[in-house]
């Protein structure tokens, strides 16, 4: 049996509850609080460089293999260019969790995580060496851009990269740049891609650019939302590179590592062009419009039939004035839709919260596919089948990206890991037949009248349009490039297309009896998921607020090339050589261990078991809460392995005096999970051994635990606990809704003494209901509690169950807990921008709350509750760069008082 009064001291870590019983309970329960990233049952080993560690498991060693070649010669390139080289090896973890293409950095752990599915040319490529070392460089660029460190060797060797100023570095500047060097390092990616160029096309047509300070935060409001860093940022990098070169940009990085600037580092910015950041990006702006002005008279005409703000795309043809699309706004759940053009009236056909936008309507039944949940790690792709008749859907494939279903065939690439595979399936005799694997495959357009299959396909960086004769086997390359959207006309003798050849993504035709090429638009924010009809085209194009569908009546009238000829393929992706690009960048000033990078220690390409007790320093946040009815400051830490299979949590609160210390273990190596809690709140200590068993089932989570608590009040007052819970909530949610809750969470705590009846129980209940209209919301929670030995309080903050409007002393307390809060929560303002202080401001949003609560013995419960009522108007999501910020005001009434102001700011 443990005792806690053998190991914990003052000074141990605890949470921020001031209730004894709530604070043993969420301690217990907090397991959720960790991440659970990497999968207890895979087997992870690692491959050594001299700056990397490379960790992958069975299913992504030939990623890693590959990866072991290349990333020395990438580190050389960007720390050479960069001119800095981290005091530590770079964590480089190679995962399958996903089908869907992604990688992340994190520089205070030094650690890139990488998605091994495929990565589509038409948006991260086109790739020039490989789309492998495409995503290192980018993630590789932050590492070591935001994790410059000009520290002492003692101090850094404390406090690793928490003295980095990364965090701080606008967004525009951060994914820009990594996007920048995609083209500068690697001689490929996005900014050889033709949709950046559309987007700042779009917002030059309407003159309606997103602001500097929009684009300082991932999570602006205003379209192209969370995309807008990247296409915006890189874009403004390159202008920069270009009119300044790149030199001032790399020197403002390494001043403002060193140098203490107060506004941040626009300061930075000032220091190395003598100019502000605004005045920079007004130029940069200034010639993105006269660049449109230019083109625009030469533009091919069309019809918006559908304007959205977000995603309207994927048109297909019904029946002469019906079309059925794809439409999400990323403030409510995506659906598929039927447009009447006589009309001019949209119905809904489906709305789910994970649909994509590819399907296909055929015989009843809507095709389609759906990303959804498979376990606590794993995210899939999967193909349905909807019935429109029964609303019944059936699951069909599985990792599926794209599909086409004609004939009672099924023709469909999936992600198998190791690369695509393009498959056929006979729904009659359930036969499936595999037709090739490759790299990358997509875009998929059958000819059953030739028994011919028109795909798009990569391998290593050659991307090319391809036919398949179905009865031959036989395989032809049609055309090079980034192209996509592909379909066959009735006949067959028709294909159409989009490639980007002219800079620009534009529909072509290609006549497959002639031979023959036709450029058939001319559109500076580009054609995408055309469909065409008896001449008649409905496609998407971009605007400054997102996607809309559009319309051209005569298609042969916009005719712009007929015998089309393509540029040479180094007219279209220029290569820029490595060496030369880094010459360029050369400077005198190194950092002491630069060198290191030039005289290699040979490693040999041999797997070792991985070791989990290598644990980094994470994170240490600080934070703090002013408001009238309470206060407090505090820090948060965590230390665990790259695979985070040990995790470490450190917590303190301070709080007029009153302090709170809790350290928190928790291993995921093994199923169930154990975490252990040790924490001291005044008198009182604890500690808790639990087995917790998290899982998904759809979008929903659950996590159920049993324990054992040690407890100690006072030398001779100790106590023992066994304890069991579960935690369930939804995981839905609307990424940019101003209420973006959405589904329910609910919190179950059974509490018993080993040797005695004493027992304490907990159930607290959180329900999201839609309310009036969009993004309203009402919230409804529910909670009650007995307990024997242990007392429950409610008041004023910060007692756990507060009731707005009481003051910091006014309180009660009893064994037995009910609680009853409903709020309504509604939008007032979308601000979007810049406020004040550099503070940047999503939204502001109104809630209307009723409070009530009370603790007492059974039979006294509700003689004397406290109540209010009241109104908040609370900024959402204020951010200065990184850091969020919560402010609000309010008033409430109470029968002790008839007006009591709120207000609160946390940081």
């Amino acid at each position: 049996m443990f005792r806690s009064s053998r190991f914990l001291p003052a000074s141990f870590l605890l949470q921020t509850f001031r209730n004894v019983f709530l604070t043993i309970c969420l301690s217990i329960l907090s397991g959720a609080c960790f991440a659970y990233p990497f999968p207890h049952y895979e087997t992870w080993n690692v491959y050594e460089t001299e700056h990397f560690n490379i960790y992958f498991n069975d299913k992504t060693r030939y990623v890693a293999d590959q990866a072991f070649d290349i990333v020395e010669d990438i580190y050389k390139s960007v720390s050479t260019e960069l001119k800095y080289s981290p005091r530590d090896k770079v964590e480089l973890v190679f995962s399958d969790l996903s089908d869907l293409a992604n990688g992340s950095a994190d520089y205070f752990s030094q650690t890139i995580v990488i998605e091994v599915s495929s990565a589509p040319t038409n948006e991260l490529g086109p790739f020039k060496k490989s789309a492998l070392y495409n995503i290192i460089t980018h993630e590789l660029t932050h590492i070591i851009h935001l994790g410059m460190n000009y520290s002492s060797e003692a101090l850094y060797r404390l406090t690793k990269r928490l003295t980095s100023k990364g965090f701080l570095y606008p967004q525009y500047i951060a994914e820009g740049y990594a996007v920048y060097n995609e083209k500068l390092l690697a001689g490929g990616g996005r900014l050889y891609n033709s949709y950046f160029h559309e987007y700042m096309m779009a917002f030059a047509k309407y003159h309606d650019f997103p602001k500097l300070s929009q684009l300082a935060n991932r999570s602006m409001l205003r379209w192209p939302q969370g995309n807008g860093p990247y296409i915006v940022g890189a874009e403004f990098i390159d202008y920069l590179a270009d009119q300044y070169g790149i030199q001032r940009l790399l020197d403002s990085y390494h001043d403002f590592a060193k140098d203490f600037y107060l506004s941040g580092f626009e300061q930075a910015i000032h220091q190395a062009y003598d100019k502000s950041a605004e005045v920079l990006y007004d130029e940069f702006l200034e010639k993105t419009f006269n660049t449109y002005m230019e083109k625009e008279k030469t533009e091919t005409s069309y019809n918006i039939v559908i304007s959205a703000n977000g995603y309207a795309q994927y048109p297909a043809w019904l029946t002469e004035n019906k079309f059925v699309y794809y439409q999400s706004d990323l403030q409510q759940d995506p659906g598929f839709f039927e447009y009447d053009l006589q009309n001019s009236k949209s119905s809904t056909m489906l709305r789910e919260p994970y649909l994509m936008s590819n399907f296909q309507l055929s015989d009843e039944s809507l095709y389609l596919i759906k990303y959804e949940y498979q376990d606590l790690y794993k995210t899939q792709l999967q193909l349905y089948r909807y019935s429109l008749t029964n609303n019944r859907e059936e699951v069909l494939e599985k990792h599926v990206r794209n599909f086409i279903v004609k004939n009672n065939r099924l023709f469909m690439v999936q992600d198998m890991v190791t690369g695509d595979v393009l498959s056929e399936v006979n729904f009659e005799s359930l036969e499936h037949n595999k037709l090739l694997e490759a790299e990358y495959l997509d875009f998929l357009a059958y000819d059953s009248l030739h028994y011919r299959l028109a795909y798009v396909k990569r391998n290593q960086a050659k991307n090319g349009l391809y036919f398949l004769d179905l009865k031959s086997k036989q395989e032809n390359l049609l055309y090079e490039g980034n192209i996509r959207d592909l379909s066959f006309d009735t006949t067959g003798d028709v294909l159409y297309f989009v490639a980007d050849w002219d800079g620009y993504s534009q529909l072509y035709s290609y006549q497959t009896r002639e031979g023959s090429l036709h450029r058939l638009t001319n559109l500076l924010t580009g054609v995408y998921h055309p469909s065409v009809q008896a001449n008649r085209l409905l496609f998407s194009t971009l605007t400054n607020k997102g996607y809309d569908i559009c319309y051209i009546d005569n298609l042969a009238n916009s005719i712009v090339s007929v015998n089309y000829k393509i540029p040479k393929p180094d007219e279209i992706v220029p290569t820029i050589p490595t060496f030369q690009a880094i010459s360029l960048n050369i400077k005198k000033e190194i950092t002491p261990n630069f060198y290191a990078t030039y005289f290699k220690k040979q490693y040999p390409k041999q797997p070792k078991p991985y070791d989990m007790f290598n644990v980094n320093l994470l994170y240490f946040i600080p934070f703090l809460a002013i408001s009238n009815y309470g206060s407090y400051v505090g820090f948060n830490s965590l230390m665990t392995d790259p695979l985070q299979y040990h995790q470490f949590q450190m917590y303190y609160l301070y709080n007029y005096g009153f302090e709170n210390y809790q350290f928190q273990y928790m291993n995921t190596a093994l199923y169930p999970f154990l975490q252990m809690n040790a924490s001291k709140e005044n008198d009182t200590q604890a500690f808790t051994t639990s087995l917790l068993f998290p899982f998904m089932q759809k979008d929903i989570y659950f996590d159920f635990s049993a324990g054992l608590q040690n407890q100690t009040t006072s030398p001779n007052n100790q106590a023992q606990y066994f304890t069991f819970a579960h935690n369930i909530r939804s995981y839905r949610g609307y990424n940019y809704s101003i209420s973006p809750e959405k589904g329910f969470a609910n919190l179950f705590f059974f509490k018993i003494r080993d040797n005695t009846s004493y027992t304490s129980v907990l159930d607290d209940l959180n329900l999201y209901i839609p309310g009036l209209a969009l993004n309203h919301v009402l919230k409804l929670n529910i909670t009650a509690g007995r307990s024997q030995n242990e007392s429950f309080t409610v008041g004023g903050f910060p007692n756990t169950y507060f009731v707005r409007g009481y003051g910091y002393n006014d309180t009660k307390s009893g064994p037995y807990l009910a609680k009853f809060s409903l709020e309504y929560k509604y939008p007032l303002a979308r601000i979007d921008d810049l406020t004040f202080f550099n503070f940047y401001t999503y939204q502001l949003y109104g809630t209307f709350f009723v409070d009530f609560a009370d603790t007492d013995s059974r039979t006294n419960l509700f003689q004397t509750p406290l109540f209010s009522v009241g109104y908040l108007i609370d900024a959402q999501n204020v951010f200065s760069n990184l850091i969020p910020l919560d402010i609000g005001i309010g008033v409430a009434t109470t029968p002790k008082s008839s007006f009591n102001l709120i207000f609160f700011f946390s940081l």
